[in-house]
């Protein structure tokens, strides 16, 4: 921590203080952890448009994880296939609700929560984007075992998977006072 210039005390002897700076609010913690999710995302997603069109799947380590371009209408790793505009509408709602969650939610929550949230909003606005612009979303990354997927949908699931933590660990605490602020 930078120190703030010396100042002599009563007794003559300079002493530093250490500069105290403003911590980062919760709410822009959220939405740094979503924008650097979305930005790897959208990147991820245009390079696999660019190089993976007409190849096919590209063994990156046969029979265990390829490259494989899909274009997904259905929800996360290509469950519950949908068409129309429905899941862009219900994905919209979703989104809507959690940014309104988050501003209003109990700031200790925050505390606890912020990581596990902005993965989740940043995953949800990612394949959002997707259904936008190209009316399903873009996945390539196969492990052929599981449906192909996404870096949004890694961050949905991961942040879904903080949160259900967080939540499991305040209740092995045993804590009375659930809103009580936890460290950071």
């Amino acid at each position: 921590m930078p120190d703030r210039p010396a100042a002599p005390d009563s007794s003559g002897v300079e002493r530093r203080h250490p500069v105290h700076t403003r911590p980062v609010p919760l709410l822009t913690r959220i939405l740094i952890v979503a924008a650097a999710l979305l930005f790897a995302d959208q990147v991820t997603k245009s390079l696999a448009v660019a190089f993976l069109s007409g190849r096919g799947s590209v063994p990156m380590i046969p029979d265990i994880f390829h490259l494989t371009l899909v274009r997904n209408a259905g929800m996360a790793f290509g469950l519950f296939p949908a068409k129309g505009a429905g899941l862009t509408i219900l994905t919209t709602g979703i989104i809507l609700g959690l940014v309104i969650w988050m501003i209003r939610m109990p700031r200790s929550w925050g505390i606890r929560f912020w990581l596990g949230l902005g993965l989740v909003l940043g995953g949800a606005v990612g394949n959002w984007v997707d259904r936008l612009h190209t009316g399903g979303v873009i996945d390539f990354l196969d492990f052929r075992i599981w449906p192909v997927f996404n870096l949004a949908d890694s961050g949905i699931t991961c942040g879904a998977v903080w949160i259900i933590f967080q939540l499991l660990r305040g209740e092995r605490r045993g804590r009375g006072d659930k809103d009580a602020p936890d460290p950071v």
